[in-house]
């Protein structure tokens, strides 16, 4: 059993390299999985999220400190310790996160430690976090992990052949599509076609429901068109790892995870502004593609 400590000792059980990683691991996750939760057993995730700050994507928080944490920043009424140990139990299962239990120098149980997993496109097995002799097996065959939100290069070969991957996806172009920024229209209309006007509105219906949700934070136009092309990037990905396995995407799936992605972006401000984000570089940020947006929203 590990010997719990501070949450620095644990750096070699991070399975991400910034916090962008993380993000986007997380929001692939839940563009598949978010329906599994309920309302509460949702808000006790996010929570626990929050505090994998210092090393990213692992926590050793007590469950009553992430119970505080939900009763004081989230909601009055709070959540349950049932409802904690629920969706603890659901993530483990949906491998979103492996749990390490640890303890004190007098072998008594102390907290445990949560660690989330890397998002796998092609297998439900999750590639287990790195070990250092502490016992755990290694798989025999690593599968390959999805490369999100890399930059996409129009000139690649995948381009021609997306009508490959959904009957409605073709290269033939579309000057614009109505309704749809241009920005958005200049990269995505010759490869989703009509379809990117529904898409889109799932990215305008997102922004309207976070602003609800979060009434404090400010979307503006160009903001919105920058997190609505991080969204549909991250769906590209999705649908090209899908290729590989020649498997097709219905649209309402499609939609599905451009709205779960929009709504988490947004949600990233309100994450940056939680106090345990204090202790987190702000020029990292700065530095960090998409939470430069979120850095410049907050000023």
């Amino acid at each position: 059993m590990l010997l719990n400590g501070r949450i620095e000792e644990f750096q070699r059980y991070s399975n991400f390299k910034s916090l962008k990683d993380f993000n986007n691991n997380i929001e692939m996750f839940l563009s598949i999985y978010k329906k599994e939760f309920t309302k509460s057993e949702f808000i006790a995730f996010n929570r626990l999220r929050k505090y994998c700050a210092k090393v990213i994507g692992v926590a050793n928080a007590s469950i009553k400190t992430v119970l505080a944490g939900i009763q004081d920043k989230d909601t009055a009424a709070g959540v349950s310790e049932s409802t904690f140990k629920r969706m603890k139990r659901k993530a483990v299962k949906l491998g979103i996160l492996t749990i390490e239990p640890t303890q004190r120098n007098n072998k008594s149980q102390s907290t445990n430690l949560w660690i989330f997993n890397r998002f796998v496109s092609n297998s439900n097995k999750i590639d287990p976090p790195p070990t250092s002799g502490e016992g755990r097996k290694k798989p025999e065959q690593k599968e390959k992990v999805v490369d999100q939100l890399a930059p996409l290069e129009t000139g690649h070969s995948i381009y021609t052949n997306l009508h490959n991957i959904n009957n409605h996806l073709n290269t033939r172009s579309f000057k614009y599509i109505k309704f749809v920024p241009k920005i958005v229209n200049q990269k995505y209309a010759s490869l989703f076609q009509h379809d990117l006007r529904k898409i889109w509105t799932r990215v305008t219906s997102a922004c309207k429901q976070a602003k609800r949700t979060f009434s404090d934070v400010r979307i503006s136009k160009t903001d919105k068109n920058e997190i609505g092309l991080v969204a549909i990037d991250s769906l590209y990905r999705y649908i090209v790892e899908r290729n590989k396995k020649n498997e097709t995407m219905p649209l309402d799936e499609q939609c599905s995870i451009v709205y779960s992605v929009t709504f988490s972006q947004i949600e990233q401000l309100k994450v940056c502004q939680d106090p345990i984000f204090q202790d987190v570089n702000k020029e990292k940020l700065l530095n960090d593609e998409k939470h430069s947006l979120i850095v410049k929203m907050l000023e």
